[in-house]
C-alpha cells in the first residue's frame, strides 16, 4: 500500500493529499487504515473503520497479531496519535471485542473521528450494515479531482 501502491497513484498524478484518497478497512484492515495514516500520513485525506482491530497494552492482543511487546509498541495506534490529523470514522458494534479501544481512540481524538457504535458483532452482518454510512462519510471528506468521477472534465 505505502510503497507500491502509493507510488503508482501519484505516477497518475492521484497520490497527493486533497486528490480525494480515502482508507476503508474492516477488523485488522481497519487497524492496518489507521498504521497508513501514521506512516503516511500527508498521503490519505481519510479513513473508514469497522471493528478496527485496536488494543490498548501488548497484554490484551490476539495471539499471532504482534511478535511480543516490542512488536507492539513499534505498531501501536495509541502511541502515536499525534500522527492522525484527518478525519476518521469508527464502526462498532457494541458486543464487538475491539469496542472499548474503539471508544477510546475516538474519546482520545473527539475533533476528528465520528462514530457509529451501535449493536453488533465482529462480523460481515454489522460491517455491511455500517457500510453505506461509511461510504457516505468517505464520499464526504474526498473530492474528485480534475472533472468527475470518471475522469473527464466537467464543463
Amino acid at each position: 500500500l505505502l510503497d507500491e501502491l502509493l507510488s503508482k497513484l501519484r505516477d497518475e498524478n492521484l497520490g497527493t493529499l486533497g486528490a480525494g484518497l480515502g482508507l476503508w478497512g474492516w477488523s485488522m484492515g481497519g487497524y492496518g487504515a489507521l498504521r497508513a495514516m501514521i506512516e503516511a500520513p500527508d498521503a490519505f485525506d481519510v479513513a473508514a473503520t469497522g471493528g478496527a482491530a485496536l488494543w490498548t497494552g501488548p497484554d490484551n492482543t490476539a495471539p499471532g497479531a504482534f511478535d511480543g511487546a516490542d512488536d507492539f509498541h513499534r505498531n501501536d495506534i495509541f502511541s502515536r496519535l499525534d500522527r492522525l490529523t484527518r478525519p476518521i470514522f469508527l464502526a462498532c458494534g457494541g458486543s464487538d471485542p475491539f469496542i472499548d479501544a474503539n471508544r477510546e481512540l475516538a474519546r482520545r481524538l473527539p475533533q476528528l473521528v465520528s462514530t457509529n457504535f451501535s449493536t453488533g458483532c465482529h462480523d460481515n452482518r454489522f460491517w455491511r450494515r455500517a457500510a453505506v454510512e461509511q461510504a457516505t462519510f468517505l464520499a464526504a471528506h474526498l473530492s474528485v479531482p480534475d472533472g468527475d468521477a470518471a475522469g473527464t472534465a466537467s464543463a
